[in-house]
């Protein structure tokens, strides 16, 4: 689904965050314990209301991104979510391999017509 046609509460999207994190996920590591992000004040008339979750890799097995205890489909190399702040989600155990996740947040402008 594109971005251009994420609406959320009425507002539109209108950038990312340059703060972005980067995960490394080791073969045999823990799991990713449920949780939700937090919305954030972005610069000028914005707040942060999504994640965004890009995979950089695809030589791993396991590990995959849960909604609800539902594993969300593989994407591939590149290939990312868009989920609300609100929405819980966790990760699996990475089996084999490891997993490279680049994390950051979606801006939505307020007072769009």
């Amino acid at each position: 689904r594109s971005v251009r046609k994420l609406h959320v509460e009425g507002l539109r999207p209108c950038g990312v965050d340059e703060h972005m994190q980067l995960y490394r996920l080791r073969e045999g590591s823990g799991t990713v314990t449920r949780h939700v992000d937090e919305d954030f004040d972005g610069p000028g008339n914005t707040r942060a209301l999504c994640s965004i979750l890009v995979y950089l890799n695809g030589d791993y097995v396991g590990g995959a991104t849960r909604f609800n205890g539902v594993p969300a489909p593989h994407v591939g190399v590149g290939g990312g979510l868009v989920f609300r702040h609100d929405v819980p989600h966790g990760g699996l155990v990475v089996v084999r391999g490891g997993k490279y996740v680049l994390k950051t947040d979606l801006f939505f402008a307020k007072n769009v017509v």
